[in-house]
């Protein structure tokens, strides 16, 4: 069906965002024009972009590899339906694969709204400009979420550990300081990642492995990463 006209949306302060241009919460009349709509059991998101409400269906899981009811199911299908990230495939997620640099750095790009660096070019050597990252990544170098393994390298194919990980979305916080006693025998205090895991673990966003351990040096796979994001994101 087409859907014409306009229709009246109901928006509340915890998804106000869905109207950009609309600071509070209320019930407002958007315009639309041509609108494709999917069955009405699947209306369960609506966005609105560039003066066009679109309604998105988002009840279906299109991964095979990602289980129904594990930890991270919901964070998986908000970073399909947000295009954070999609998958390996139509069909695969590839979950369990470790993060690279250039995907972290992207995802966390795409969760800020894919913001216009104001760098155009970078000093990493080891970077194309034509690479599906290269905006996220100069996006994140003057935001100082990232920086280069050497002055001239960036590594973009370098796996991320859990450490690296919670201190790219520490900083993309704002690197908020946290009063926390520290639970973790293997997160020493003069760490650059220190102040990041006790905030991360504070907020929520993720815990340790056991409870004494964080595991820092752990490799931190993509089904990790879109779960600190979304949670991250409440």
């Amino acid at each position: 069906d087409k859907l014409t006209g306009s229709m009246t949306v109901a928006i509340t302060e915890k998804d106000k965002e869905v109207v950009p241009s609309t600071k509070t919460a209320g019930t407002y009349t958007l315009a639309v024009t041509g609108l494709s709509v999917p069955n009405e059991k699947n209306y369960n998101e609506i966005v609105y972009k560039t003066g066009t409400l679109t309604i998105k269906s988002c009840t279906e899981m299109p991964f095979l590899d990602v289980v129904p009811g594990s930890y991270s199911w919901d964070a998986i299908h908000w970073a399909d339906v947000h295009d954070i990230t999609k998958g390996k495939t139509a069909t695969s997620f590839a979950p369990g694969d470790t993060c690279t640099r250039a995907q972290a750095v992207t995802f966390l790009w795409r969760a800020a709204g894919s913001p216009e660096p104001v760098a155009k070019t970078t000093d990493f050597t080891d970077v194309d400009a034509g690479r599906y990252y290269y905006k996220a990544l100069l996006w994140a170098v003057e935001n100082n979420i990232v920086k280069g393994v050497t002055a001239t390298t960036f590594q973009p194919d370098a796996k991320c550990s859990r450490a690296q990980i919670v201190t790219f979305l520490w900083r993309a916080n704002g690197s908020p300081k946290v009063q926390a006693d520290n639970p973790f025998t293997d997160v020493k205090a003069d760490r650059y990642y220190a102040d990041a895991v006790l905030w991360a673990t504070k907020a929520g966003i993720t815990k340790g492995v056991t409870a004494t351990t964080f595991q820092p040096d752990a490799k931190c796979s993509r089904a990790q990463v879109v779960t600190f994001l979304f949670r991250n994101s409440k």
